[in-house]
Formats: structure tokens, sequence, C-alpha cells
């Protein structure tokens, strides 16, 4: 198991992204060939799972900011990065 440091970093979310696509890729690929009688040998994830994950990185990694002598929007500020990670 990685530590949530090495997890919760942007690299790890592109990753996660791209694996999403492939995912969808093999899945289809999987399909085809068990319709032709040929069944995958492991079950397959479709990349809906990969892009959950990736939600869950993004919304793991640490954002800081700093404002200075600008108290009146600071709550605007900290409204609208709210809305941009989905709570839990």
């Amino acid at each position: 198991m990685m530590p949530a440091t090495q997890i919760n970093t942007f690299d790890e979310f592109s990753r996660y992204q791209f694996a999403a696509i492939f995912a969808d890729m093999s899945f289809t690929y999987g399909q085809i060939l068990a319709t032709l009688g040929r069944p995958w040998r492991e079950p397959l994830r479709t990349g809906y799972w990969y892009l959950q994950r990736s939600r869950e990185i993004l919304a793991g990694i640490p954002i800081g900011i700093n404002v200075r002598n600008d108290r009146e929007y600071r709550n605007l500020v900290s409204e609208y990065l709210a809305q941009l990670v989905p709570r839990r």
C-alpha cells in the first residue's frame, strides 16, 4: 500500500485518468472476445472505477492559499474552491 503522500499527487491523478481511457478500450475488447467465445481470463474494470479513484485522489491533494490584506474576499475564494472538489 502506497502512503497518501505518494498517492495524492497530480502524477497519480493523471495516471488514473489515462488508466480510465485504457480500461474502457480493454473492456470493449474483452466484450468482443467474449462474444467470439474467447472470454478474457481476468475480470475487467471499466473506466468508471478509475475515474472515481482519480476524483478521490484529486480531493486528497492538499492545496494551500495565502491571502493577505484581503479579508473581504476570503470567504468567496474558499466557497469557490469548495465547489471544485466534490464532498464525500
